[in-house]
């Protein structure tokens, strides 16, 4: 199955589920919290939102991957657009990292 196939699939059952951060705020709030397994930032998202992202991500130790568009990553979540997304469920963001990383 194509890559993209597997990743929208996955984030629309793990945004059913409520595992999800959508936007910078509530992805920044939730690194603060210790919530957020895995962040995901789209590619055309603006320079110092993600610095901001890629710092908190890293002082927390969470994994930050560039997927899509901020149009691509809101389509698959049915939304315009969505530049950063937090996965707040350890299990959805193994396997979603995994997908990520080509596994």
């Amino acid at each position: 199955m194509n890559r993209l196939l597997k990743l929208s699939r996955l984030l629309g059952l793990a945004h059913r589920a409520r595992r999800l951060t959508l936007g910078s705020t509530a992805t920044l709030s939730g690194l603060d919290r210790g919530r957020v397994h895995l962040v995901i930032v789209a590619t055309d998202v603006g320079r110092n939102t993600e610095t901001k992202i890629r710092r908190r991500a890293a002082s927390a130790g969470v994994p930050f991957c560039r997927v899509a568009s901020k149009n691509g990553l809101g389509a698959i979540l049915g939304r315009n657009e969505l530049g950063v997304v937090g996965v707040t469920d350890p299990s959805f963001a193994g396997s979603l990292k995994g997908i990520l990383e080509g596994e």
